[in-house]
């Protein structure tokens, strides 16, 4: 239902929502937090905290429950299963948005203890959230200066984190220290494509006072496919997709309970071992973000670059399909968007567009375009792309296995010539039928990697089908891809 409304009314009713359910959960803290704080026997804290922790669980599941309301396109998360909710983890992610935070809270929710960080000591007087996370055990730290101080400080969060051995704890740690942004990469001159540069202080923190209690390390994977969203784009329901990759990785003994702050060999450990994550987390993003990242995935999600609706519901012929739309039109099944050039990362082949519609959509450009280099910062430019089409769909029985499998032909553009690219894709998929629209027959299928969004011929019975039905589905992806500059206005 909320689907229908306008994005900006979505995102007033989840903001709504969030703040409704914030002031819920604090006031149902108060009680136990207060006698937690004042009756300072084991089986008093005990209750407290098991009344506490079932609290926050349940604003996170409120949360989930609206993020799935406003964004239901299902979610890619491989390697979160075998978890236990009674074991110590230390969580490490990259970090490419607030979002980030609400996403890890909604694939970890229920599968390990509830997901914790270091926080200043003076934090805990921030009215009202200080007190929520001194209920919650969240661990705090001093920061003093000179070398002295920041000793003492070590011991001091070392004693404070004795708790942690009889407490189930998961703590999260963002490596980068930031947000990622092609302002801070460039600036940084990181030697990765898709990642800051570590910083192991915080994580040098974590393993040198709890290390010994953490049964393993959770290395986690975000990635975005249609462009990194903002906090308001995942109210609004603008965030389609999401992949989320879980390895465990056993900590190794030279890393645990050393002197972050004096032992230059210990911390050069820590900074090995971190290194060797950050260059295998780079290829797994590169490798993510392969079938996804060109221009051609907008064909597929069908919004990713402001195409209107009706561009998928004008017409009952996939040959000769007519839509209307600010910034859109097709014809013969093809459709042209819009849009400005507001980024530019030419070295890394990243192009970042706002359409006519004001969304904003970070694209890679794969090295098969050519002619990249034509492109410039604020140019105005229409992308053409046609619509993927199924030939068939026939069930596929009741395995929940979902594959994907495809091949490709293209020829590039002329030397000198905008880029520009013609491919045509044949791709054979094992998916979930999560959505049909029989009125305007177009079926929305979840496969290996993404949604899939198709046009259904006349000749498919699309009576047999049922939604969460497997399926087997046989499409083209005809995709064209070219870049026109539009002419300044005078």
């Amino acid at each position: 239902m909320l689907r229908a409304l306008p994005p900006v009314v979505r995102g007033s009713i989840a903001a709504t929502l969030l703040v409704l359910n914030t002031l819920v959960g604090f006031t149902l803290m108060i009680v136990p937090a207060l006698a937690k704080l004042l009756v300072p026997l084991d089986a008093v804290r005990r209750l407290c905290d098991r009344a506490l922790n079932a609290i926050a669980h349940g604003w996170i599941d409120v949360n989930s429950a609206w993020m799935r309301a406003v964004n239901p396109a299902p979610w890619d998360v491989q390697g979160a299963d075998g978890l236990h909710r009674r074991g110590w983890y230390l969580v490490s992610s990259n970090h490419r948005s607030w979002v980030d935070i609400l996403v890890l809270q909604r694939v970890f929710n229920d599968r390990i203890p509830l997901l914790k960080f270091f926080l200043k000591r003076e934090l805990l007087w921030v009215p009202v959230i200080g007190l929520a996370w001194w209920a919650l055990d969240f661990p705090f730290m001093k920061r003093g200066r000179g070398t002295g101080a920041r000793h003492s400080d070590l011991r001091t969060t070392r004693e404070a984190c004795e708790k942690f051995k009889r407490i189930p704890t998961s703590v999260i740690n963002f490596v980068e220290g930031t947000r990622f942004t092609e302002a801070k990469h460039a600036q940084q001159a990181s030697p990765y494509r898709h990642l800051l540069k570590p910083k192991i202080g915080g994580l040098g923190i974590a393993l040198a006072t709890m290390g010994e209690q953490f049964e393993a390390l959770l290395d986690v994977t975000i990635v975005y496919p249609h462009g990194t969203p903002t906090f308001w784009d995942l109210l609004c329901g603008r965030v389609d997709a999401v992949t989320v990759r879980v390895e465990q990785r056993p900590i190794p003994a030279g890393v645990l309970g050393g002197d972050p702050i004096d032992d230059a060999a210990y911390r050069g450990r820590i900074a090995d071992w971190v290194g060797e994550q950050w260059a295998a987390k780079d290829a797994l993003i590169a490798t993510l973000m392969r079938g996804t990242a060109a221009v051609v995935a907008a064909v597929v999600a069908g919004t990713a670059l402001g195409l209107p609706d009706a561009a998928w519901s004008q017409g009952a012929s996939v040959g000769a399909v007519t839509a209307r739309g600010p910034g859109a039109r097709l014809a013969a099944g093809e459709v042209e968007v819009r849009a400005r050039v507001v980024e530019l990362d030419a070295g890394r082949r990243v192009v970042v567009l706002k359409t006519s519609r004001g969304e904003i959509v970070s694209v890679d450009v794969p090295p098969a375009i050519e002619n990249f280099e034509q492109v410039r910062l604020g140019d105005q430019v229409v992308v053409r792309y046609s619509l993927a089409i199924a030939s068939r769909i026939e069930p596929a029985g009741r395995s929940g296995i979902r594959e994907r499998i495809e091949s490709s032909t293209g020829s590039s553009a002329p030397a000198g010539a905008l880029p520009g690219s013609t491919s045509r894709r044949d791709v054979e998929v094992l998916a979930t039928v999560d959505a049909i629209d029989p009125k305007h027959r177009v079926a929305t299928l979840r496969g290996v990697h993404r949604s899939l969004r198709v046009r259904v011929p006349d000749d498919v019975d699309l009576g047999r089908v049922r939604v969460g039905d497997r399926v087997h589905v046989w499409a083209t992806e005809g995709a064209v891809l070219a870049v026109q500059r539009v002419p300044a206005a005078r």
